[in-house]
This record gives structure tokens, sequence and C-alpha cells, in this order.
């Protein structure tokens, strides 16, 4: 690939394949059901190249319903994974996705949130 920039006179060349025009995070939608390529591992999770100009966040509760010790015996780097997304932050530009079934899904849900408002509660006994 050969750049000419005639304002500033400059020429680049590249030897790699142009790449494919990434999607915006607003073009995506909570459930979408898309393949991508893990781009990085972490303790928490992964990411998950997806094609848009964010990568998506897979957390380690969202690859398996089965307990995770090493998340490295699940997912490898590189590797091709199916994934649905769950959360769609067009304002923060985020993506949050899954590779559990909807059912098991729903339920961490209601788990977070169930604490979530726990939380909550203890908060405002505390204070009171």
């Amino acid at each position: 690939m050969i750049t000419i920039d005639y304002d500033t006179k400059e020429v680049g060349v590249s030897l790699r394949a142009q790449r494919e025009v990434r999607k915006p995070v607003s073009a995506m939608n909570v459930g979408d059901e898309v393949e991508g390529t893990i781009k990085s591992i972490a303790a928490y999770g992964a990411f998950v190249d997806v094609g848009c100009k964010s990568d998506a966040l897979l957390h380690i509760s969202r690859i398996s319903a089965d307990k995770i010790s090493d998340i490295n015996d699940h997912i490898k780097k590189g590797s091709k994974v199916t994934v649905h997304l769950i959360a769609v932050d067009k304002k923060k530009k985020t993506l949050a996705a899954s590779m559990l079934s909807e059912v098991n899904d729903e339920y961490l849900s209601r788990r977070k949130r169930y604490r979530e408002r726990e939380e909550k509660k203890v908060l405002a006994e505390g204070q009171s």
C-alpha cells in the first residue's frame, strides 16, 4: 500500500495488506452474535476483536459456566471465538461480550443486580 500526502510532501509505503474498515460502536447492538479473535488475555478476562473500533471485553465469568482457575486453559490469544454482545455503551464506546448461553447470561445478570441492591441496603443502613 502506498500513500502520498501532497501537502506535506510525504510518501508512505507499507507491505501489510490494508485492514478492513472498522464498524463504529454505534453500529453494534445488544444480542448481536459475532465472530471475533482473542486480541489479549488478562487475569479478569480477554479482549476480543469483533471488527469494531473498540474491542469487546469478555469477562472471565462469561467464558464458561464452570469455575475457571486459569483462563489460558479455555482460550488462547489469536484463537477465533463466537460471542454475543451483552452490553453496548455508545457514550463510552465500550462493548461487553459473552460466550455463555442466553439462559446463563440472564442468571448472572440477575445475580449481579441482586448483589448491587443488597450492597446499597447495607450502605443505607450504615449511614442512618
